[in-house]
């Protein structure tokens, strides 16, 4: 996995600082679900992120990026999309869920263009008190 590599970031260090053990869970979902790395033609890493199956047809998708991300925010989308549409086909999920930082609104707006619905506010969710957003998409 990439994660050492990624120049990740404010937001998503943020975000993975906040977790206690954050880098072992997320090795841990890279290595037990679907885990991609977006690559540009400078090796240079854009994206990792991947969807775990937590139980039974549910999963969790994740996601870091690094500064290169608003010059291939398009191909991003695409791909994540790609990816998430993969991951609901090999584990037959109904349901895929993630959070995302309250104070991120270009995260939330994203998140809902790939049909993902705000579903409630987990307050002072991680160690620094952070609030997050669910957001989970159902298919079927």
């Amino acid at each position: 996995m990439h994660l050492k590599e990624i120049e990740l970031r404010e937001l998503d260090r943020k975000a993975v600082l906040g977790f206690p053990g954050a880098n072992e869970r997320l090795k841990h979902q890279a290595m037990e679900g679907c885990a991609y790395t977006g690559i540009d033609d400078s090796c240079e890493i854009i994206i990792i992120g991947g969807v775990v199956e937590i139980w039974e047809g549910v999963g969790a998708a994740w996601l870091l990026t690094s500064s290169l991300l608003p010059k291939n925010k398009i191909w991003a989308h695409r791909a994540i999309r790609d990816i998430l549409c993969d991951a609901i086909e090999t584990y037959n999920l109904h349901r895929v869920e993630t959070l995302v930082l309250e104070d991120h609104l270009v995260s939330q707006r994203w998140i809902s263009r790939l049909g993902f619905q705000q579903e409630g506010l987990f307050r002072k969710y991680d160690s620094d008190q952070n609030n997050h957003y669910m957001f989970a998409r159902i298919e079927g």
